[in-house]
């Protein structure tokens, strides 16, 4: 849906709760009649966009006439070449694959870029499935990876000469967390400065994350840092 609604010239909003409402009856009703599964076709989308449709009856009349041809010709597809069906996949998909898209996506950033990248290769070496399941794979890493890099906000300044650093608690401070953390603590904040530690909107903190912001206030007076906690208790 998300793609069609794309390549739409007039922008259609279509709605994904009938989409997925009519998935899964199509698929209730095949299993029942030992059919193959349904799922919506970006191939037919896109060849009907080409051909001007403008209506669901491009829809409607594409499954009468296979089906037609299913009940009354079914002679008649067997002998389609699958080599005539593999040109039309090849064309159809060779006109959404544009140069454009991927120019996009590398602008896009890495995070984008490297599952995209991921998934075509993987499609393309196995199958649908197994590219989008890697797909997603390498983008719950780049996920995780951004969570750790950015749930603190941490700000530095100076003030009347003496350097101070702001340390914001995320809501919920969890082990991903602990990396960061400890590496800020350790290489960013300097001897005789003052470090605010604000915990307003902190509900939860990991116990390895609470250990690392003890160990650091318990330490302060020898590195000569002042600490200031707010709405955060060690």
């Amino acid at each position: 849906i998300e793609a069609i609604e794309k390549l739409d010239p007039e922008k259609v909003p279509v709605s994904s709760n009938r989409e997925l409402l009519a998935q899964g009856a199509g698929n209730i009703v095949s299993g029942l009649l030992g059919g193959l599964p349904v799922t919506s076709v970006i191939v037919r989308s896109s060849a009907n966009l080409n051909a001007g449709a403008k209506t669901k009856l491009s829809v409607l009349l594409h499954a009468v006439l296979l089906l037609i041809f299913v009940l009354v010709f079914p002679g008649f597809l067997g002998l389609i070449p699958n080599s005539s069906l593999a040109v039309i996949l090849i064309m159809t998909g060779y006109k959404l694959a544009k140069f454009e898209l991927f120019k996009k996506q590398f602008k896009a950033g890495w995070d984008q870029f490297m599952p995209f990248v991921v998934t075509i290769a993987v499609m393309l070496l196995t199958d649908l499935l197994k590219g989008v399941g890697a797909g997603m794979v390498v983008s719950l890493f780049y996920i995780i990876r951004f969570n750790i890099r950015s749930s603190f906000e941490v700000r530095e300044d100076i003030i009347n000469g003496q350097r101070n650093y702001l340390i914001k608690l995320p809501q919920h401070a969890t082990f991903f967390n602990k990396g960061f953390i400890t590496n800020y603590l350790n290489t960013k904040v300097t001897k005789g400065s003052r470090v605010i530690i604000d915990g307003s909107i902190n509900r939860s903190t990991d116990s390895d994350v609470k250990e690392i912001l003890a160990e650091f206030v318990h330490a302060s007076e020898q590195k000569e840092i002042e600490i200031q906690l707010i709405k955060y208790n060690i």
